[in-house]
């Protein structure tokens, strides 16, 4: 499993396990979680990253628009297969159950002192 697809599966509003537990357990760094891209962030016009990058604002809008019509493919320079795509769903759900259990271990450690 890829880097963008184990930080694709970090949810932020998890009630049960942190954050950065689940970066932990999916070995993904906590920053990678938070960060975006300057031009998907909008602090800063187009103009201004044209200027300070030395590219033309025509590139960065085309950065953009493959960054959000597809980050992973971005970066792994291609879509999953369709056949990948059960086998994805399935280890997802592994993930998910591997932290689950891992919050309960810890949880019976700290409360029987080991």
């Amino acid at each position: 499993m890829s880097r963008a697809q184990r930080r694709a599966l970090v949810e932020r509003e998890n009630p049960t396990l942190p954050i950065a537990q689940q970066c932990r357990l999916l070995a993904v760094s906590r920053s990678t979680v938070y960060w975006k891209p300057a031009a998907v962030r909008g602090d800063r016009t187009i103009a201004e990253l044209a200027g300070e990058f030395g590219v033309h604002p025509n590139q960065i809008y085309n950065w953009k628009r493959q960054l959000l019509e597809g980050a992973a493919n971005v970066f792994e320079g291609g879509g999953a297969a369709a056949e990948g795509t059960a086998s994805e769903a399935q280890v997802d759900v592994l993930y998910r159950q591997i932290g689950q259990l891992k919050v309960e271990n810890d949880f019976l450690a700290r409360k029987l002192g080991k």
